[in-house]
């Protein structure tokens, strides 16, 4: 979520980006697959399917390096950003069929030249902590 306004919170860590492009093509990449995969490696489990995230481990997270994008794959993750902003995103046990998660994916894949992510897509969405069911 990018907000224009500083806010403060008690239940999520915010970051501020100087850069806007920059900022919005992380936010693009942390909601994506790759980045949602990265977020469940460092998660710390708490009771049942509950889960939390230090601020050390968030520190450490593993992102996409925007400096290293060309600038129109940067500017291109900048447009996807505002495509999205009004998206209906399903809950993520539903990512596998969100079609607004698949439309993310694919231009993520598109724009960054990746492998599909759709496999991915349906473990992550059956991944325990998501789904909420054991294997």
């Amino acid at each position: 979520m990018c907000v224009a306004t500083p806010v403060l919170s008690n239940v999520w860590w915010p970051i501020k980006i100087a850069n806007r492009r920059f900022e919005r093509a992380l936010a693009v990449w942390l909601n994506g697959s790759l980045g949602l995969l990265t977020f469940l490696a460092t998660r710390n489990t708490t009771e049942g399917s509950w889960v939390k995230f230090k601020k050390a481990d968030l520190k450490e997270l593993a992102v996409l390096d925007i400096r290293q994008l060309s600038s129109t794959q940067q500017q291109n993750l900048s447009h996807l950003f505002d495509e999205m902003t009004n998206a209906e995103f399903q809950r993520l046990p539903a990512m596998h069929h969100c079609p607004a998660r698949r439309h993310l994916d694919e231009s993520l894949d598109k724009i960054l030249n990746l492998p599909n992510l759709t496999t991915l897509r349906h473990l992550l969405a059956t991944e325990p902590t998501i789904s909420n069911h054991r294997l």
